[in-house]
């Protein structure tokens, strides 16, 4: 079964890397470093066995931040090592003081064994539920124990599974533990042949993260700045998702008379940040002009939150008043 999944996976390599390494406005580039995909990674400064953490983009590496915090004040003295795929991923982790971040291999075997040569940690936790057949064969045979953190399977994600499963045994079998979100994940792992002993129930550590400071210089701005006029956030954006749905919907639920609303879309990539412009509201059929701004920070929308008296998050039109 791996052997026909590599088979699969070299015919698509090159698409996939050149969806990862193609250049946009905004996206940090991935240059030199580019090696570090197929293994050829760069040795760690200390020669201690690191704390690996897989993050693959931004949403994880944010994600583990308490993670990371909680591992520096437990284990001072360890090498936490930081693997990321994108490089909007690594660029918001090199920004987590006192880690070491290297690229991510693909998933072929000779590339996941060069980067343990180099590198050999001691333990490798994946963000969420990033599994790669190849990735954790190699590092299971290496007798780097692997455990999944802020697991989550969605019941179509289970069922999608379960129309391949030997391809998810071939996944499950070199996972060591589960932590999972909410109990539904849990018994969803289960369901696919994941020992119970394997799984259990961690909570989502996006909780974990530090309380949002109301008081921030850039909310205090922000808030000076819009006076008292309502003010709504479109989170975690992506390109065409929200203007055919959340975005017009939101503003169909303001109220008419409120025709000097602030909006705030914060994007989830770094090529969508930093813009302005006019936003247009549906009101019963009746169209109003609207100031948006479009934050710097993907991932980052919590100086808007702050702020905001309604929210949309994501691909959802679900709605958070304040």
């Amino acid at each position: 079964m791996r052997i026909l999944y590599t088979l699969l996976l070299a015919l698509a390599a090159p698409f996939l890397l050149l969806g990862l390494y193609r250049a946009k406005d905004g996206k940090p580039k991935v240059g030199k470093r580019w090696v570090e995909h197929f293994g050829f990674t760069p040795t760690l400064a200390s020669e201690k066995r690191p704390i690996w953490i897989h993050a693959v983009s931004v949403g994880e590496v944010i994600a583990a931040k308490p993670v990371i915090a909680a591992l520096q004040k437990a284990y001072p003295h360890e090498t936490i090592l930081v693997t990321t795929t994108t490089a909007t991923g690594a660029d918001i982790a090199s920004k987590i003081a006192g880690i070491e971040h290297r690229y991510m291999p693909i998933d072929f075997a000779f590339a996941v064994r060069g980067f343990l040569r180099r590198l050999n940690p001691k333990i490798l936790l994946i963000m969420e539920t990033e599994l790669w057949p190849n990735t954790l064969a190699t590092v299971k045979k290496a007798s780097v124990p692997v455990v999944v953190m802020n697991a989550r399977l969605s019941e179509k994600s289970m069922k999608g599974y379960q129309r391949v499963q030997p391809l998810f045994n071939l996944l499950s079998k070199n996972i060591d533990h589960v932590l999972c979100q909410f109990e539904e994940d849990a018994q969803r792992f289960v369901t696919l042949g994941v020992p119970q002993s394997k799984v259990s129930v961690s909570g989502s550590v996006k909780f974990d993260l530090p309380p949002f400071d109301a008081s921030d210089e850039a909310v205090t701005a922000l808030k000076a700045q819009c006076g008292e006029r309502p003010v709504w956030v479109a989170a975690s954006t992506i390109r065409g998702k929200m203007k055919s749905c959340s975005m017009p919907t939101a503003f169909y639920w303001r109220k008419p008379q409120h025709t000097d609303d602030v909006g705030a879309k914060t994007p989830r990539t770094l090529q969508r940040r930093g813009r302005t412009g006019q936003g247009k509201g549906l009101y019963a059929g009746k169209t109003q002009q609207r100031r948006v701004h479009h934050a710097a920070n993907p991932g980052l929308p919590w100086r808007y939150h702050g702020r905001n008296d309604e929210a949309v998050c994501s691909l959802r039109c679900h709605f958070y008043g304040r």
